[in-house]
């Protein structure tokens, strides 16, 4: 997966096992979940995966206010079914998200700062989540 060692080093496949932390495994298991179904639209695929998300979600410290466990916890809860929580999560993963970027402009990080802190929350990946967010609340409204 892109991003996870974005430095030009060279790394053996070896070390790239060791390196496989719960969150690193998250990471790339929520990238996965999301091009599943909000690129591809392909739920059913997605869905074959909440095992494994939940069992990565139980790995991780509970309330750790990473801005990946609010994804996981919204794909979790759209993959269940349950809009409201998933509602709730989306809006802290978007809210955390724009707290980093405006954290980084205000200390005024350089280029590789930057780029290295916004691997996969950048502004294209922010206004995705926005608009995954609008979807869902639309959803949740009671139909005509």
């Amino acid at each position: 997966m892109p991003g996870i060692f974005p430095l030009k080093f060279k790394v053996s496949s070896d070390e790239k096992k060791q390196a496989k932390s719960p969150w690193m495994e998250l990471s790339m298991l929520c990238s996965q979940i999301h091009n599943l179904m909000h690129v591809k639209t392909d739920k059913y695929s997605a869905i074959k995966l909440l095992p494994q998300l939940q069992s990565l979600l139980k790995a991780i410290p509970k309330d750790s206010g990473a801005i990946l466990e609010h994804e996981a916890l919204a794909l979790e809860s759209e993959l269940s079914n349950n809009l409201p929580r998933a509602i709730r999560h989306r809006r802290k993963e978007i809210t955390l998200t724009r707290r980093l970027h405006q954290d980084l402009k205000r200390n005024h990080a350089d280029s590789k700062t930057t780029a290295y802190a916004l691997q996969g929350r950048g502004e294209k990946e922010l206004d995705d989540r926005v608009q995954i967010l609008k979807t869902l609340l639309k959803s949740q409204m009671p139909s005509k």
